[in-house]
């Protein structure tokens, strides 16, 4: 990735720059769609966006790989994820009984999170060291986020189940 950029200064602003415009997006998707989005897809929707969102971006990767890609994969996820999944995951522990969100909530905020981070690093550390290519990288991440999304709709049709009035 350093050699794409001249020198220091382009590629700090680059990211500089693409942090702006993320920062900035986030922000408006969350104020201005978030409650319209969660109002038309429901909680099993708007949990699928974010691995459907991956796996396009994914794709467009393989097909047209580079700095470019990446950046807008990347842009795209953080602004779905801190918009949109956030907000929606926090509104499924509402729905939980307190003494279960003092639990959960801080169990999958920190364990789970930082696991999955440290699972990604070292998954990307041994793909390197297996000699996988990129495109191969890509594929298995795109089969992750099949399984992701396949989860993200249980997880968001059990949620809206819950929140249906029981029958009289």
């Amino acid at each position: 990735m350093v050699a794409a950029f001249a020198t220091d200064a382009a590629r700090f602003d680059f990211f500089a720059t693409l942090n702006a415009v993320v920062g900035s997006a986030t922000l408006a998707a969350q104020v201005f769609l978030f409650a319209h989005v969660l109002r038309v897809f429901g909680f099993h929707g708007t949990l699928l966006i974010e691995p459907v969102i991956l796996m396009v971006g994914l794709a467009a990767a393989i097909v047209h790989p580079g700095l470019l890609s990446i950046a807008v994969l990347d842009g795209g996820r953080k602004i779905i994820h801190y918009a949109l999944l956030k907000p929606t995951k926090e509104g499924l522990y509402a729905a939980l009984p307190a003494e279960a969100q003092f639990i959960a909530k801080p169990l999958l905020d920190t364990f789970v999170y930082r696991l999955g981070s440290l699972i990604g690093a070292g998954y990307f550390t041994a793909t390197l060291q297996w000699g996988m290519t990129a495109t191969f990288r890509r594929l298995f991440l795109v089969a992750v986020s099949l399984l992701w999304a396949a989860n993200s709709w249980r997880l968001g049709a059990i949620a809206e189940r819950s929140a249906e009035p029981a029958p009289a």
